[in-house]
């Protein structure tokens, strides 16, 4: 059977190849061939690629980003959110561009989006020592928030506690697929 890749394949192909990820996408195109890939599952090399890289469970990273975006990498919110990831553009440009030298970072580019999320979170959790649920709030709620939070001058809202359960709901249900 010959395998004909459109041009948009081949465009992945070579930045994939560039980056290391070549045989990772391989692995995934022959999950597509004689069918469509799931949307969830769309990014999973990345995912496990950053995930690795930064010392994340990559199952629980990909339950943070259905949460976030609904792997939609064109997902913007009203407070002006974006991407996979829904970086605020202030710390996404910090993280993507200051930080982490991401050649014109764009938060719409999911590669670029599920690095600076690996990158982010590792550093939530090295710097303050949180827990991984306090990791996650900071990532929704701001960590300056958090922070007041755990001194007891500031009441957890009810979304940054629905956003860390409906995570762990995520991802318990991925550990049980998998």
């Amino acid at each position: 059977m010959k395998i004909y890749f459109t041009l948009r394949e081949k465009i992945k192909r070579l930045h994939l190849i560039k980056h290391g990820l070549f045989f990772a996408w391989c692995k995934e195109f022959d999950k597509r061939v004689g069918g469509k890939m799931k949307k969830e599952d769309r990014y999973d090399s990345l995912i496990k690629h950053y995930a690795e890289e930064y010392d994340h469970d990559w199952l629980l990273i990909k339950a943070q980003i259905k949460q976030e975006s609904a792997f939609d990498p064109s997902a913007t919110s009203p407070v002006t959110a974006a991407g996979l990831a829904q970086f605020m553009p202030v710390t996404f440009k910090e993280w993507a561009y200051d930080r982490l030298k991401i050649p014109h970072p764009n938060p719409f580019n999911p590669e670029h989006s599920i690095h600076c999320q690996c990158a982010y979170m590792r550093w939530l959790l090295d710097t303050y020592h949180f827990s991984l649920e306090d990791a996650l709030r900071s990532y929704n709620w701001g960590m300056g928030n958090v922070l007041a939070w755990i001194k007891g001058e500031k009441a957890l809202p009810k979304e940054t506690k629905e956003y860390t359960e409906k995570i762990f709901k995520y991802y318990g249900e991925y550990c049980n697929a998998s």
